[in-house]
C-alpha cells in the first residue's frame, strides 16, 4: 500500500531471467497523486488484481499463475487464491499483514470514533521499513511517503474478511518474513502458516526489515522465490 511496482524489480528480473513472464502492476490510487486513494474501497484494489492476473492468463496462454505479493500485494493476493483457487498455480507472501502491529491496533479504534479521524495521513518511518542504506534510500525515491488513513482502515476490512476464508486455501505458499519486521508482526505470517491447508513453506530473514524486497538478504529471498516456483508441484 503506498508502494510502487519498482519495490519488487528485483525480483521481477530474477524471474524473468529464469524464464516467466512477469506482470508487475502499478494499483488503483498509486502513482499519482495520494488524495485519490482516500476515495478508494479495497473491492478497488482486489479487481484491479483480478484484472491484472486474467491479463496474465491470456498473455501466457495458460489458466493458473503465480502469485507473487509484499505486504498490501500478498494480502490482496490471499483473497484472489480463496476465491479463484485454480487461478494460483503457487503463491509467494511477503509480510502480508493479517494483523496489524500493537500500536496500529491500538489507534485504529480512535482513527474511526475520536477527533483523530480527521488525521488524514500518517508519516512513513524508512528507518523502521528497510535496514539496508542502499534500500533504504531506494524505498524513499518510490511510492508515496504517507500512509492515509482511511486507505489503512480499508485494510482493516479486507483482514476481517479474509480472516474466517483462511482455511479455505490450498494453494502451495511459500511464506516470508524478516525476523525484526517493525511493521507487519511476524505472528501475523505464523498464523496465516497455521490457518492455510495447502502444502506450505516459512522462511525467516533475520537481517531484514518489512520491504524484505529490497533489504539486505535481497538475494536468498530472490533464490528461495525462483526455486519454490520451479519446484514439481505436490502430487
Amino acid at each position: 500500500m503506498t508502494g510502487a511496482p519498482a519495490q519488487l524489480q528485483p525480483q521481477q528480473q530474477a524471474l524473468e531471467s529464469a524464464g516467466w513472464t512477469v506482470g508487475n502492476p502499478l494499483l488503483l490510487g498509486h502513482g499519482t497523486d495520494i488524495r485519490t486513494m482516500e476515495s478508494l474501497r479495497w473491492e478497488e484494489w482486489y479487481q484491479d488484481v483480478v484484472r491484472v492476473a486474467r491479463d496474465l492468463q491470456q498473455r501466457t496462454a495458460t489458466t493458473a499463475i503465480d502469485l507473487v505479493g509484499l505486504s498490501f500485494g500478498g494480502l490482496l493476493g490471499l483473497k484472489l487464491a480463496i476465491d479463484h483457487p485454480t487461478w494460483i498455480r503457487r503463491m509467494v507472501c511477503m509480510a502480508a499483514p493479517l494483523c496489524f502491529s500493537r500500536g496500529v491496533r491500538c489507534l485504529l479504534p480512535l482513527a474511526r470514533w475520536t477527533p483523530l479521524r480527521f488525521r488524514r495521513y500518517w508519516k512513513k518511518d524508512y528507518a523502521r521499513a528497510v535496514a539496508d542504506p542502499i534500500g533504504r534510500a531506494r524505498y524513499r525515491a518510490m511510492g508515496y511517503d504517507r500512509f492515509p488513513t482511511r486507505a489503512v482502515l480499508e485494510m482493516a476490512r479486507l483482514q476481517r474478511t479474509i480472516w474466517p476464508q483462511l482455511s479455505r486455501i490450498t494453494t502451495p505458499l511459500l511464506i516470508v518474513h524478516a525476523r525484526h519486521d517493525a511493521t507487519v508482526p511476524r505472528e501475523s505470517s505464523r498464523m496465516l502458516f497455521d490457518a492455510v491447508q495447502g502444502p506450505k513453506r516459512f522462511v525467516v530473514l533475520e537481517q531484514s526489515l518489512h520491504v524484505v524486497t529490497l533489504d539486505r538478504e535481497q538475494a536468498a529471498l530472490n533464490a528461495h522465490i525462483v526455486r519454490f516456483l520451479s519446484e514439481a508441484l505436490p502430487a
